[in-house]
């Protein structure tokens, strides 16, 4: 009698899914604009503080007024804007590692002029800080679509001022020991807070239109 044997059918190996691609950084977005917005304020309440007080200052360095009270509200701003502006780095920086990673899963053929780790680091490295943020902004919307060279060059040369608009405003007081320096430590501060409400829209337009790139293209992907 003789036995029937079948072949087995072999079987396709089941395809691998395509990853799916990160989602877009809306919360990091949000949190972005607010400590930018918040930190813009310490600078021109900070301002404000010291325009007001600048008198009872000058008069406390020169022996004819007694303790001016606009030395501990300042010191107050002091504490707030050395808070605001780490927070603000750590902020950007989460948002623009989230705005890389859908950058390259969206479109992986696109050539990034830094690595993804210096879209954290960049934002705090001595030197570098100077230029590495705007190219790694500058790529990752390129990548996502968008067009934008004009309001990057304003937001970035407006953010270079109000940085080092900050770093003289401190310098030029020295010792804040006499009328002269007071005089110099206001008008600093009054200009650095001029600069930072100066750059900060430019720095909400440009982390919206990321994000809202980065939104669109994720969901055309196929993530929700």
């Amino acid at each position: 009698m003789s036995q029937l044997t079948t072949s087995p059918v072999p079987s396709t190996p089941a395809q691998p899914s395509p990853p799916t691609p990160p989602g877009p950084p809306v919360t990091s977005a949000r949190v972005t604009v607010v400590v930018a917005v918040v930190w813009t304020l310490v600078m021109v309440v900070t301002a404000v503080i010291a325009l007001v007080a600048k008198g009872d200052m000058q008069a406390w360095a020169e022996g004819t007024g007694g303790d001016s009270a606009g030395f501990v509200l300042l010191l107050g701003c002091a504490g707030a804007a050395t808070l605001c502006m780490p927070t603000a780095w750590a902020a950007g920086a989460i948002w623009l590692y989230g705005l890389r990673r859908v950058a390259e899963a969206v479109a992986p053929g696109h050539w990034h002029r830094r690595s993804v780790v210096w879209s954290v680091l960049g934002w705090g490295v001595p030197v570098v800080n100077l230029w590495f943020p705007l190219q790694a902004v500058g790529d990752a919307m390129s990548a996502l679509g968008v067009r934008a060279r004009g309001l990057l060059a304003i937001w970035w040369v407006t953010w270079l001022l109000a940085f080092f608009g900050m770093n003289a405003g401190q310098a030029l007081g020295g010792d804040l020991m006499s009328a002269q320096d007071i005089e110099r430590w206001v008008i600093g501060h009054c200009v650095a807070a001029v600069v930072m409400v100066l750059a900060l829209p430019g720095w909400i337009l440009v982390v919206r239109r990321a994000t809202a790139a980065a939104v669109e293209r994720s969901a055309m992907a196929g993530v929700r």
